[in-house]
């Protein structure tokens, strides 16, 4: 299917349309991409990296999973080490390559065992359950911006044991900041457009991060480093095969992509399954019936996590529908054949699960808001890459365990206590930036529930 390949004249290259949909800037990727995939196929050129390279999007899952699996042999991240993904990322698990990333991935991997993992749920359901009980009944309020605020408090605790207490709205500020001109510089630059100030509010930002992280790091080295049940202790513990722990940093980069794969994508992944269970009133009306069986009133644990089968597929279907990451990518390491096409070395591979997530071949209806869909056999059913939320390979991602607990936890929690009514205006948008978030953010309306009701 898939092999290095020395001869470029003996395969056609992947199909190049004339002209993009949307090449007059009018039109989201959300809109261009699958347009693209339905009608060139599975492989197609979408146009060029910022380096000149040729920029493929590949929407066969088979495909998919061999550039997964192949990443570090055949495939690398290079293209994506963009200025903006180095000031957000740093040289951390998201961005880093080769030896260096092997080296960090062993040491940050036992953060994130089981059992350590699992010591967190108690502290997922504490901010869930104080979150619900200063809600005021019949107050509207920005849903987003509490899930944000709510993941935020959960990483803080479970990376640093720190409560953010004043600290929380200058941090809560620079993230803020930084997404916004993340959006404006990442659509500047698909218009092959540059915008100096839209970069210089994104490197203010990330150096405010920064500062708040470093200075983190530096509080915990004073104290000693003792292990204090955090994520945090197991880095600062963490040592090589030659028995050398991370420099500053490196923690300070580690601690980052954490933070940003911990809390970001949550709090998407939470806000759109609120928006998707207002606009599906049956698919809310079954949820708070298993929660008023389960639970019967009381919050969950980690142990009612099996018995909340459509709970956890409200979470599956959410990130089905509006997946908080939206496109992977690789860079070819060599001239190759992949999928019947010549690939030449350096081309980026765009894997798109907005795109894969909405193909008729693997979901029926595929727009639709279908948590009973995953009820019966469709993940063996289905191409494994088919549905790839978390990525995969070598490189998934490392804190898949950690968000798998967290987000029907706090569903849980929340719609126990109550209803979300999410307000018709303003009119629901879906911006397309590092992670797929809500443009005006998501008002809505709690209303209570009590024990038993439906």
């Amino acid at each position: 299917m898939t092999q290095p390949h020395p001869a470029p004249h003996t395969l056609p290259l992947p199909p190049r349309p004339e002209a993009r949909p949307g090449d007059e800037g009018a039109a989201s990727p959300l809109d261009t991409l699958p347009v693209l995939a339905r009608a060139y196929g599975d492989m197609v050129l979408i146009g060029r990296t910022e380096q000149g390279a040729p920029m493929c999007l590949v929407s066969d899952p088979k495909l998919i999973e061999f550039i997964h699996v192949q990443t570090g042999r055949l495939f690398d991240k290079g293209y994506q080490n963009v200025p903006i993904n180095t000031l957000l990322f740093g040289n951390g698990l998201v961005t880093s390559e080769g030896d260096f990333w092997l080296r960090q991935r062993r040491m940050v991997q036992p953060a994130f065992h089981r059992e350590r993992i699992q010591a967190y749920g108690a502290v997922m359901v504490d901010a869930a359950r104080r979150y619900v009980e200063g809600v005021r009944p019949g107050e509207t309020r920005d849903v987003h911006s509490d899930m944000m605020h709510l993941t935020l408090d959960i990483i803080t605790k479970t990376l640093f044991d720190l409560e953010m207490g004043e600290r929380a709205e200058p941090f809560e500020r620079a993230m803020n900041d930084m997404f916004e001109a993340d959006v404006v510089l990442r659509t500047a630059l698909r218009g092959g457009e540059e915008n100096p100030g839209a970069f210089a509010a994104f490197q203010d930002a990330t150096s405010r991060i920064d500062r708040f992280v470093a200075d983190i790091i530096r509080e915990r080295r004073a104290q000693g480093g003792e292990d204090r049940g955090d994520l945090l202790s197991t880095l600062l513990a963490a040592q090589d095969d030659e028995r050398r722990g991370m420099t500053d940093q490196q923690l300070l980069d580690e601690a980052k992509n954490l933070i940003m794969a911990g809390h970001e994508t949550t709090a998407n992944t939470l806000t759109w399954a609120w928006w998707l269970l207002s606009r599906h009133p049956e698919a809310e009306k079954r949820l708070h019936e298993e929660l008023g069986r389960e639970l019967g009133g009381r919050v969950p644990t980690l142990a009612d996590l099996p018995r909340l089968t459509y709970t956890n597929r409200v979470i599956q279907e959410a990130m089905r529908v509006i997946p908080p990451v939206w496109t992977v990518g690789r860079r070819a390491k060599t001239d190759m054949e992949l999928g019947g096409f010549f690939i030449p070395a350096g081309t980026a591979l765009i894997m798109s699960q907005w795109v894969v997530h909405h193909d008729p071949r693997w979901y029926d209806v595929p727009e639709e808001f279908q948590p009973e869909r995953w009820a019966g056999d469709l993940e063996k059913h289905n191409p494994r890459y088919a549905f790839f939320p978390f990525g995969g390979g070598p490189r998934v991602c490392i804190g898949e365990n950690f968000a798998r607990m967290e987000a029907p936890l706090l569903l849980a929690t929340i719609a126990s206590r109550h209803a979300v009514r999410v307000l018709p205006e303003p009119p629901v948008e879906i911006e397309a930036a590092i992670t797929l978030r809500p443009r005006h953010g998501l008002r809505a309306t709690f209303e209570p529930r009590g024990p038993g009701t439906a």
